[in-house]
């Protein structure tokens, strides 16, 4: 089943246990601790979500959420970016 986790920060949340198949996260800010994400490449959407700041990602996390839609841009950059609709 499709999750969506809807004007839920996601800063400094962690999924060790937890698959990501079907989940999307639009528009979300990634921070935090993502060391111990599992399955991550099955996340349905990244996109827009913002990814600066993740730190302990795995291996590949960070080119492969870029490649499926997601941005990594500064706090500053992503107010205007969130302010203009998630228009690129």
């Amino acid at each position: 089943m499709k999750q969506i986790f809807p004007g839920q920060g996601l800063g400094r949340r962690t999924f060790p246990e937890n698959g990501f198949d079907e989940q999307t996260f639009p528009g979300r800010v990634l921070r935090g601790a993502l060391g111990e994400i599992k399955n991550w490449q099955e996340i349905a959407s990244l996109e827009d979500a913002n990814i600066h700041g993740v730190i302990d990602a795995p291996e590949g996390f960070r080119a492969w959420a870029l490649k499926n839609g997601a941005v990594e841009m500064a706090p500053e950059e992503w107010a205007a970016f969130r302010g203009n609709g998630y228009k690129r």
